[in-house]
């Protein structure tokens, strides 16, 4: 976990560097600044619209005395999604973009819920492994000192 960590914090600036680089002599540095200035500004603006649809849809299951647990999942994904919006960058905008297509949004929610309740299962068993366990054996309480 920890390789992946440093791998995250010390590759991604260089991708994003190394395709900075690329785009700016294609299209020039100044237009490659404002391209990333207005993806930044043009996906803040759809994480605001999205959020508050998602708001207004866990009130109304609220409404309705369910748990907006898919909401609160979806409020989770589009602040990842705002977050990578907002660090300047090609790779991040792509991320922060994919987290605001619902359709995809959803998907990546679900594999998340499966594999948290995979785990949570094997947990779980495991842990009832632990409880249920017993050791046979024979005991004895000897109050004489040992014979010498």
């Amino acid at each position: 976990m920890r390789l992946f960590i440093v791998m995250f914090f010390l590759g991604l600036p260089l991708i994003e560097l190394y395709f900075f680089i690329e785009v700016g002599k294609e299209i020039g540095g100044l237009s490659t600044v404002l391209l990333t200035i207005v993806t930044a500004v043009v996906g803040l603006f759809i994480v605001r619209v999205q959020g508050f649809l998602t708001l207004q849809r866990a009130q109304q299951s609220m409404a309705q005395g369910e748990m907006p647990a898919i909401e609160m999942f979806e409020g989770v994904f589009l602040f990842i999604g705002g977050v990578c919006l907002f660090i300047p960058g090609f790779l991040t905008d792509t991320l922060g973009f994919l987290c605001l297509i619902p359709p995809l949004r959803r998907g990546m929610i679900f594999l998340f819920l499966r594999q948290s309740f995979v785990q949570a299962q094997t947990k779980q068993r495991d842990d009832l492994y632990q409880q249920h366990r017993i050791i046979e054996g024979e005991y004895s309480a000897d109050d004489e000192e040992p014979k010498k």
